[in-house]
Parts: C-alpha cells; structure tokens; sequence
C-alpha cells in the first residue's frame, strides 16, 4: 500500500502543490514592496505613508477610524503615520 506523501510548495514552475500559488504570490509581494520602498525612497516616505495618500487622494479628508479599516492597520500606526504626514506637510488634521 502507498503512502500519501504530504505536498510541498515550491516556487518552481508547474508545480501544483495546494500552496505553491500563495508562495509564489507572497514572493511577488515581497518584490513589489522592495521596488516600491526603493522608488518612494527619494520622496522621504515609507508605503505606510503612500498607503494613507492614496486613500486620501481618492477619498479626501477621511476620518482616522476609516482610514485605519481602508489600510487594514491599526489605530495607533494609523496616528503615527498621519503625524508622519503631517509632520511633512503632505496632511493635516
């Protein structure tokens, strides 16, 4: 009788593990947030910042609870960052 072997994700191409797909995606996200920090470097600001600006942008002023369901952060990180922001100039309060 055969043994079921447990499957593995890879990141090679083709394999079809249950997994491979969200490691494959968790990569892509690790690579895209390195380009990003690298282009928003000159601009002195992190994603977490250029995450709230895009909310903003797209929804104008925005209560704090709401911009912390919009980023999936929390309260305290969202203070943070809108101090950061305003801090800078790019918001206020």
């Amino acid at each position: 009788m055969a043994v079921a072997r447990p499957s593995r994700a890879t990141d090679r191409p083709g394999d079809t593990s249950p997994f491979a797909l969200g490691l494959l995606l968790r990569q892509a996200h690790w690579r895209a947030a390195e380009v990003m920090t690298e282009a928003l470097r000159p601009l002195g600001i992190e994603l977490r910042h250029f995450a709230v600006l895009i909310v903003l942008v797209n929804r104008g002023p925005t209560v704090q609870k709401d911009l912390v369901a919009a980023t999936g952060s929390d309260k305290a990180g969202i203070m943070r960052v809108v101090d950061d922001l305003e801090s800078r100039g790019l918001a206020v309060r």
